[in-house]
């Protein structure tokens, strides 16, 4: 059933940003290119993480139910960001951008 994979001529090496080298905002958007990121899902993505930084728990109502009353502690409440991602973003070229956001 499975058949032995051809090599496709003219293609690029799937490959991330090195970080390693420092920042170089040119640099990093250049490599998209290569990366298999679809950049209207990265602007989506971008526009999120913004609206959870910026989050207080101050911004919501108190709730009967709620345990931060006192004002001041619901402005210093803040938004508890998890990472997580598919195993397809490793091979796509992404596995460099997540280490950055790791490290």
């Amino acid at each position: 059933v499975l058949v032995v994979s051809e090599e496709i001529p003219d293609t690029p090496t799937v490959s991330g940003y090195d970080f390693n080298n420092g920042i170089d905002l040119a640099k990093l958007i250049d490599s998209y290119g290569n990366v298999g990121f679809q950049s209207t899902n990265l602007g989506l993505a971008i526009e999120e993480i913004n609206k959870m930084l910026r989050w207080r728990l101050s911004d919501e109502p108190i709730g009967e139910n709620d345990d931060i009353t006192d004002p001041e502690e619901r402005k210093a409440t803040k938004c508890t960001i998890f990472l997580s991602y598919t195993s397809n973003l490793i091979s796509s070229g992404m596995r460099e951008i997540l280490r950055f956001l790791v490290e």
